[in-house]
């Protein structure tokens, strides 16, 4: 038999365990991020700089993205309304308010008929971002494009 003190700390052990346990099974975090199931809508359409190209945003898992991360999907066509495949595409994600963007870095994958999934978009705080698009690709191509996004 323990003397009380000792069934007192090992009763205290027993709780904080518990606690611990409970507390990390239970924690949702957040949501994964989807490449599936973006929306029929966009939430934003936009020109490149040099008007060669229209860009179609669509975000998940919400849209618009809440605090946290996202996906997204950009759907990119000539002026013809030809989707455009075999692009290089880089996405920045910036808030102008404060001046800075996040320290993880998009990946973006193409999916073919001109759609690039753009993957681990990790918006810090709601507020005003943007999205900054630079785009190359054969022959010297090069374009960019630029779009806010209201994140909740």
């Amino acid at each position: 038999m323990l003397p009380a003190a000792a069934e007192v700390s090992m009763s205290a052990i027993r709780v904080v365990l518990f606690s611990c346990l409970f507390s990390a099974a239970c924690s949702s975090g957040a949501p994964a991020p989807t490449t599936e199931g973006f929306p029929a809508p966009a939430y934003a359409s936009l020109a490149t700089d040099h008007t060669q190209l229209s860009v179609e945003l669509r975000t998940a898992p919400a849209q618009p993205p809440t605090r946290g991360t996202s996906s997204a999907e950009l759907r990119v066509h000539d002026a013809s309304g030809k989707a455009r495949d075999g692009l290089a595409l880089t996405v920045t994600p910036w808030m102008p308010a404060h001046g800075h963007g996040t320290s993880v870095m998009p990946v973006v994958t193409p999916t073919g008929d001109g759609a690039y999934v753009v993957e681990q978009l990790a918006f810090t705080m709601p507020g005003t971002w943007e999205l900054r698009i630079a785009m190359t690709g054969e022959g010297g191509f090069e374009d960019h494009a630029t779009t806010t996004i209201e994140v909740r």
